[in-house]
């Protein structure tokens, strides 16, 4: 049986596990009843973005309508060069797309903002570029809320572009951002993207313009954080990169004021997402573990570690920051043991996040150079990293 037919007719399973017609199928997930008809009778091969938008009205994930092999495969180079084509694009229009519904499009992109934090990134390369064709060509017609929807898409692909090293394609996807938040009329989303542009420049060693960018985006937040709990929520994250920015430059009394601050924004408040950014307090503490390492204090560090619990409403993408942070300040600590279950759990947790992080690669190297012979956990750690071998 051939992968399309395959596809097609686990399309038809599920859907008739579900209790739904073809029509039925077809006007929830916003795609033609005549392709979805040839689809499960193995006639036609959809493109990714398609297989997405109607596993989300499965309820399954798109991996789980292909046959084992069958399953789209790019090399992220492929992938990479079709998200900077899409970008590059700007707001031209495709003019040969059939515009989707605004609430299939919708579902699409929180499908999207769920993945990215949970790290999954392999689900979000594939529809990625046509997503952002969707949101520019509807924005004309949508409004307002295409823009908060583009600015969310566009930070994904931030994350795409920084996780596999092309900084200059993180640049040029939080510009497209910074352009979407000025038309969504959202004064919070403008402010969420100075925040990652502020990281973008940190990772490039630019702590100065980082920490002067995200003190301006602060200042008007300022006065709303008692009545407006999304203020309050952007204004702790401002705050925690600021103390991050700190931690970078040694200053440990401007960091945990920073942190400090971030803490009291949101006091009283759950751990939530606001416009795609993680915020709450559990957030905040893996944030002074990490700043803890950075200013080399491993005995600090691994107290606050030590007091931190994950709920449910905790991404898996900063969990693995949890534990890659544990992992660092054990071999601080020259405790090499605990290093390695530290980094072991941050690979269960998150396979992808582990494989694409700078972070991890240096910390594993770290970890071999303080073990005259790697044992097979290191070397099973040393692989799924990607370190290359001398």
């Amino acid at each position: 049986m051939t992968g399309a037919a395959n596809l097609g007719r686990r399309i038809a399973r599920y859907r008739k596990m579900q209790g739904l017609t073809q029509v039925q199928l077809a006007m929830r997930a916003h795609v033609s009843i005549s392709m979805l008809t040839k689809v499960e009778s193995g006639y036609a091969t959809p493109s990714e973005g398609w297989v997405a938008a109607v596993a989300g009205h499965l309820g399954v994930d798109p991996e789980d309508l292909y046959s084992p092999g069958d399953a789209p495969t790019q090399p992220v180079g492929i992938t990479v060069d079709r998200l900077r084509l899409t970008l590059a694009a700007g707001d031209l229009v495709d003019d040969s797309l059939v515009l989707r519904p605004l609430s299939a499009l919708e579902h699409q992109v929180a499908q999207v903002g769920e993945w990215r934090r949970a790290a999954t990134y392999s689900r979000i390369s594939p529809i990625l570029p046509e997503l952002i064709r969707q949101l520019v060509a509807g924005a004309p017609q949508y409004g307002e809320r295409t823009y908060v929807l583009l600015a969310y898409v566009y930070r994904a692909a931030n994350s795409l572009a920084h996780k596999f090293g092309h900084i200059d394609l993180s640049l040029t996807a939080i510009e497209r951002m910074a352009w979407a938040a000025e038309r969504s009329g959202s004064e919070l989303l403008g402010a969420t993207t100075q925040y990652l542009r502020a990281e973008a420049l940190g990772r490039i060693g630019a702590d100065v313009e980082a920490r002067q960018l995200l003190l301006t985006a602060t200042s008007p937040l300022e006065a709303k954080i008692g009545t407006n709990a999304d203020a309050a929520a952007v204004y702790s994250r401002l705050h925690t990169y600021l103390g991050m920015t700190a931690a970078r430059q040694a200053d440990a009394a401007t960091a945990i004021g920073h942190l400090n601050e971030a803490a009291s924004a949101v006091a009283g408040t759950g751990d939530r997402v606001v416009h795609e950014s993680a915020v709450g307090p559990t957030s905040i503490e893996v944030f002074r573990l990490g700043a803890a390492v950075i200013l080399k204090n491993p005995g600090s560090a691994l107290a606050i570690g030590k007091h931190i619990r994950f709920n449910s409403d905790v991404a898996r993408e900063r969990q693995a920051y949890y534990w890659i942070d544990m992992a660092r300040a054990h071999l601080l600590n020259s405790d090499s043991e605990s290093a390695t279950a530290a980094l072991s759990q941050a690979r269960r947790i998150s396979p992808e996040h582990f494989a694409a992080s700078t972070t991890v690669r240096s910390t594993v190297q770290m970890l071999i150079d303080k073990q005259r012979r790697p044992d097979d956990r290191v070397r099973s750690l040393l692989s799924s990293a990607r370190v290359p071998r001398e």
